[in-house]
């Protein structure tokens, strides 16, 4: 099946983001909308995270720029000073289709009556 990375193409996609500064941690992800614990309710991700952002490539997703098995749809970074979430949702395109700036989720932003409740 051409989503399932083979344990030659594992092995070599995890050696291509190893770097002396690079954190990689593989990990499954589990379908919360299937009850079944079947093979086609998983799918096997990475998260790699750099001095420069947070990216994650989950089996059978990828973007635009990159040769099957080895996309990153997602892109977490800091930006111009505010954190910001980039994702290529559409595989035809080059350019992130959604970009979200997380300012607005910034916690020093909660009303002072909520934090002062949790205290």
């Amino acid at each position: 099946m051409k989503n399932q990375l083979t344990k030659e193409s594992k092995e070599s996609k995890e050696s291509r983001f190893n770097t002396d500064t690079d954190i990689v941690i593989p990990c499954t992800l589990v379908d919360t909308g299937i009850q079944t614990k079947t093979k086609s309710s998983t799918r096997k991700a990475i998260v790699r995270i750099t001095p420069m952002g947070i990216s994650v490539a989950v089996e059978g997703y990828g973007d635009a720029g990159s040769t099957d098995g080895y996309g990153e749809p997602i892109w977490i970074e800091f930006y111009n000073k505010k954190l910001t979430v980039r994702c290529w949702a559409d595989i035809t395109q080059e350019d992130p289709t959604d970009c979200i700036d997380m300012e607005g989720a910034r916690e020093d932003l909660r009303p002072y009556s909520e934090i002062k409740e949790k205290l």
